[in-house]
C-alpha cells in the first residue's frame, strides 16, 4: 500500500503451460500414456507396465503402504495424511484422501489444430495439424444421459494460428483417469471461453464411457476463505504423459499478476502456489485437503534463478464464468462469456490481517466501500457513495464481502433478470438494497 492508501499492484510475467508443438515449450503427442512409455524405453505389454505403476513393495510406491516417501505416508514421520488437520485448510491436510476424491473429476485433454503452412510467393499453403494438450475438471454431470461440461483454460484449446472459427481446436478429446486409452476417447465441443479469464467451457454429450465410470463433478470451496499454507495439489496432463498429481501449499491468496498469452499480455487475478507446475498442467484443478476445487492451474514463472511460483485461478472466479458460460449456452442466448456492468467503482476503507483461532488461520480481510457512481449505473438512487457493503445474494447464494474483487467475482455468474441483493451499512444502519440486472448492462467479454 503506498502514502495514499492504494494498494500498488504487482505485475510478474509468467508462461501459460499449455503443452504445445512450438517455440519452447515442451513438445507433445497424442499417444496414449502407455505409448509414450514404449517410446521412452519400456518393454512389456500394456499389462506390465500398469503393474510397473503399482510400486507396491517399492521404497517410492504410489501406494506408499511400506515405502518410506509413500503418499500415504501413514507410518511416516512426514506422513501426508494430517489427520489433526482442521478444515483442511492446514498445510498437514490428508493430500491421499483429497487425491482420492478430487482424480475422479480430473480429465486429460488432447486437441487437434489445423494450420496453414506457407511454401513462399506464388504457391498455395499447405495445411499442417499439430496437437496441443492439457486437462480439466468435470464441473457438471448428468451420468444417466452420458453428459457432461468440462471446465479448462481458454489457451489449452485455442491457437491463433488454428484455421478453424476463433482459433478453437474442432477435434478435442477428453480422457478420464484411468482410461487413458485411444479406444477410450471421449469427444468434447467447446461451447464458450474468455480469453480474459482464460477458461473455456466444453461439452460432452450422450458419452457411455462417462455412463458407467467412476467420475463425479467437482465441489467447488468458496476462494475467498482460503489462507495462505493451504494444501494445493494439483491434477493436471504434465507433458501430456496422463493426469498425475502434485503437491504444495499456498503462498499467496490473491494478486495482480501480467500473462503471456498468444493475443498479448492479459492481467488476471490469480492465487500463487508453490505446486510443482509442468508443461501440460494448464486447465487442471487445484484442491484443497477435502478435495475440494480452490482454483484451476493455467501458469508459472520462467525465469533463472526461480522455481515453484505457480499460479491458479480462484475457483470463485471459475466457478462464476463457468455457470455465466453454461447459463448462455442453455438458455440460447449466446455463446461466451457475457458479463454485467454496474457502473460502480468500489474500493478499500480499510485493510487488516485477521486470525481465525478456529480454524488455525491467518486472513486478509478489507472494509469496503462503494466510491463511485456513474450516471447511467443499474444501482443509481440505489446505493450510494459512502455505502458499506457488508454482502451480497442471489439465487440462495450469498457472500460475505471483506475482499475488494468479492463483488466483482459473485457478479460475474449472473445472467439478465437476475435480483442481486446487497447488503449495506448507510449511516449507522443496516439494510437490504435489491437490484434486478438489465440485459442492457451485460456486455460480451473477450
Amino acid at each position: 500500500m503506498n502514502k495514499n492508501g492504494h494498494f500498488i499492484k504487482k505485475t510478474v510475467s509468467v508462461l501459460l503451460l499449455a503443452c504445445m508443438l512450438a517455440g519452447t515449450l515442451v513438445s507433445c503427442s497424442g499417444e496414449s500414456a502407455y505409448e509414450i512409455a514404449v517410446r521412452n524405453g519400456f518393454e512389456g505389454s500394456e499389462a506390465e507396465w500398469l503393474e510397473s505403476l503399482a510400486g507396491k513393495d517399492g521404497a517410492n510406491g504410489i501406494d506408499g503402504k511400506d515405502g518410506a516417501n509413500g503418499t500415504n505416508g501413514k507410518d511416516g514421520v512426514d506422513g501426508t495424511d494430517g489427520k489433526d488437520g482442521k478444515d483442511g485448510v492446514s498445510t498437514n491436510g490428508d493430500a491421499a484422501s483429497s487425491a482420492a476424491k478430487a482424480i475422479r473429476s480430473a480429465v486429460s485433454i488432447f486437441c487437434k489444430f489445423k494450420k496453414y503452412n506457407y511454401q513462399g510467393a506464388g504457391k498455395d499453403p499447405t495445411i499442417t495439424e499439430f496437437p496441443g494438450n492439457g486437462a480439466g475438471i468435470i464441473y457438471k454431470l448428468d451420468k444417466e444421459k452420458g453428459n457432461a461440461y468440462v471446465v479448462t483454460n481458454h489457451h489449452v484449446v485455442y491457437d491463433r494460428d488454428c484455421i478453424s472459427k476463433d482459433g478453437i481446436s474442432e477435434d478435442i478429446s477428453i480422457y478420464l483417469y484411468g482410461l487413458q486409452y485411444k479406444e477410450m476417447a471421449i469427444k468434447a465441443t467447446y461451447i464458450g471461453g474468455s480469453s480474459t479469464y482464460d477458461l473455456a467451457v466444453l461439452k460432452i454429450e450422450n458419452s457411455e464411457i462417462l455412463k458407467s465410470a467412476n467420475v463425479v463433478e467437482t465441489l467447488c470451496a468458496n476462494s475467498d476463505d482460503i489462507s495462505v499454507g493451504t494444501l494445493a495439489l494439483a491434477i493436471g496432463n504434465p507433458n501430456s504423459d496422463g493426469i498425475s498429481v502434485s503437491s504444495g501449499i499456498v503462498s499467496v491468496d490473491s494478486e495482480s499478476v501480467d500473462t503471456n498469452t498468444q493475443n498479448g499480455n492479459v492481467q488476471m487475478r490469480l492465487m500463487r502456489i508453490d505446486t510443482p507446475l509442468n508443461h501440460g498442467n494448464s486447465g487442471g484443478g487445484l484442491f484443497d485437503g477435502k478435495g475440494r476445487l480452490i482454483g484451476v492451474v493455467n501458469a508459472k514463472l520462467e525465469a533463472s534463478g526461480i522455481s515453484n511460483i505457480g499460479y491458479a485461478i480462484p475457483s470463485n472466479v471459475v466457478c462464476a464464468v463457468a455457470n455465466n458460460i453454461i447459463g448462455r449456452y442453455e438458455s440460447g442466448n449466446g455463446m461466451g462469456l457475457y458479463k454485467a456492468v454496474l457502473g460502480i467503482v468500489i474500493k478499500s476503507e480499510s485493510v487488516s490481517s485477521v486470525y481465525d483461532e478456529e480454524n488455525d488461520r491467518t486472513l486478509i480481510r478489507e472494509s469496503v466501500i462503494v466510491s463511485e457512481i456513474s450516471d447511467t449505473s443499474a444501482v443509481k438512487g440505489l446505493l450510494s457513495v459512502g455505502d458499506k457493503i457488508i454482502s451480497v445474494s442471489s439465487g440462495g447464494i450469498s457472500r460475505e464481502v471483506n475482499r475488494r474483487f468479492t463483488v466483482n467475482d459473485f457478479i460475474l455468474s449472473l445472467g439478465a433478470g437476475s435480483e442481486v441483493t446487497f447488503k449495506i451499512e448507510r449511516n449507522g444502519e443496516i439494510a437490504d438494497v435489491k437490484v434486478t440486472l438489465p440485459e442492457s448492462i451485460f456486455s460480451r467479454v473477450a
